[in-house]
């Protein structure tokens, strides 16, 4: 950015392009382009939009304001279950397909592209391909971070502590699956009405099934890598939401306690769990000073601000976190259905 910054006629980085871009045509008289976004994060056109008139007021305080007045940057929410690339897979592409491809990417049948309906100059027809156009892309947001990733953060540190390596092999015990299917319906009344999704009888039943694909080699690593950043964005929203309305809290507050559990780095067999997290020392380092005790986790302001604070949260989580460690994730799971 800073090299795109001084030297503006010889970009190497995506804001010094897309600015680049933009000045010219600007200068030629020419209407601007539409910028969309299709990063995997909440408000992504928002996110976009910030960083690259920031960037373009940095270097030129007008063509920054006739970028933010001009150029749409719309919002999309993108979903599709991609595994990590493994050697298999890229065998398999080998042998089935002749394609000698160092990283190809696997991916499950279903896909969902949902697009903001905002563009400053026209648009293909990307509704006859199956892309849903909408004014608010934020009920499909939720309605994925809530549902699919709170889900899968169930699956990810709840089945590893029961050792299991895939997905689709903690979906195929009954109790897990039932589990899931109760976090999700212990989320849906925190969710807005989602135009054109019927939540119930098409798609949490779709992602139970997407969940138990054999085919889709998921593995639980994946679904725990960065759990600090994760938690905060996928369940605890959720959590503050049931509290204040008064609701159950009891598969929320076990994905909870499944992380505090999975933390202390081995599972139920006392086989060692791998940590992979930005603040993975102090994260064992504060598991460590109790194995019952959530409340050293639960402290953590970064992670869950203030609902340390909230005595039912907290015992919550304590009560399941103590079944966890006397009962293990599958009688845990027994005992609570």
């Amino acid at each position: 950015m800073q090299h795109d910054l001084q030297h503006p006629d010889q970009p190497l980085g995506t804001y010094g392009f897309l600015t680049a871009a933009l000045e010219k045509r600007r200068k030629q008289g020419l209407a601007p382009f539409t910028v969309l976004s299709c990063d995997n994060i909440q408000g992504n056109g928002n996110m976009v939009r910030k960083m690259l008139t920031t960037f373009a007021q940095m270097r030129d305080r007008d063509l920054g304001s006739w970028i933010a007045e001009h150029v749409a940057f719309p919002n999309c929410m993108v979903d599709r279950i991609t595994p990590l690339t493994t050697p298999a897979d890229i065998k398999m592409v080998a042998q089935q397909f002749g394609i000698d491809d160092a990283f190809p990417c696997v991916a499950e049948p279903f896909i969902q592209w949902v697009i903001e309906d905002t563009f400053c100059a026209g648009r293909p027809d990307w509704e006859s391909l199956g892309v849903q156009m909408t004014k608010d892309v934020h009920p499909y947001e939720m309605m994925k971070i809530r549902l699919l990733n709170a889900s899968h953060m169930l699956i990810g540190y709840l089945g590893s502590l029961a050792g299991y390596t895939y997905v689709y092999e903690v979906m195929a015990d009954p109790l897990f699956q039932q589990a899931v299917a109760n976090l999700m319906d212990e989320v849906t009344p925190t969710l807005q009405p989602v135009p054109g999704i019927d939540l119930d009888d098409d798609y949490k039943k779709t992602l139970i099934e997407r969940f138990s694909n054999p085919k889709i080699r998921d593995q639980l690593p994946r679904l725990c890598l960065n759990g600090s950043a994760k938690i905060p964005k996928f369940v605890l929203g959720s959590i503050r939401d049931k509290l204040q309305l008064g609701g159950a809290i009891d598969y929320l507050s076990l994905t909870i306690a499944a992380w505090c559990r999975y933390i202390n780095s081995h599972d139920e067999q006392g086989q060692p769990i791998p940590i992979d997290d930005p603040l993975a020392d102090i994260l064992t380092q504060r598991a460590s000073l109790s194995e019952l005790d959530p409340r050293p986790l639960l402290g953590l302001s970064e992670i869950f601000g203030d609902l340390v604070q909230s005595p039912r949260f907290v015992e919550a989580v304590a009560d399941k976190l103590r079944s966890l460690h006397e009962f293990g994730a599958q009688g845990t799971l027994a005992r609570m259905s």
